[in-house]
């Protein structure tokens, strides 16, 4: 089974050079202990997660699935934005405040915002707009929701 890279590495065996986040095809015994005592490799082997049941995962596969996420939808963002991100972050780390790691950490102007935009949001959120058709109505209904 392979595991996961945690150090620059050169596989014996082969000569093959490994990065950090390559996977480490069949470690030897040996290579195991060596590589993962080192800090090279993880000693417990690389899990696929993809066609297991959420219920069925336990609370570590829950955490590599939500950081497997998160780390796909940090690494889709432009620099500008990361950043923004990461200030924003440390704000509400200081504030005290709780993380929420599905949002960009940039709250959107909801007054810049279209109709449309807005009931985009508030579905994404899986916020329930009620009858709100207005604009300041779908507002109020958003900031009600995040603050419940």
């Amino acid at each position: 089974m392979d595991h996961l890279v945690k150090a620059e590495c050169v596989d014996t065996r082969t000569g093959k050079r490994y990065f950090v986040g390559d996977p480490f095809p069949n470690p030897t015994a040996e290579q195991l202990v060596r590589l993962s005592s080192a800090g090279c490799i993880e000693k417990e082997p690389i899990v696929d997660l993809s066609d297991k049941a959420v219920a069925d995962m336990s609370r570590q596969d829950l955490e590599i699935v939500a950081l497997d996420s998160f780390m796909s939808h940090v690494q889709s963002l432009d620099e500008d934005r990361l950043r923004d991100m990461v200030e924003e972050m440390r704000r509400r780390e200081a504030d005290g405040a709780d993380i929420d790691p599905t949002d960009d950490g940039v709250t959107p102007s909801f007054d810049d915002m279209t109709i449309a935009e807005l009931k985009e949001h508030a579905d994404k959120k899986g916020i329930d707009l009620g009858s709100a058709t207005k604009k300041d109505d779908i507002i109020a209904a958003i900031k009600a929701a995040k603050e419940s």
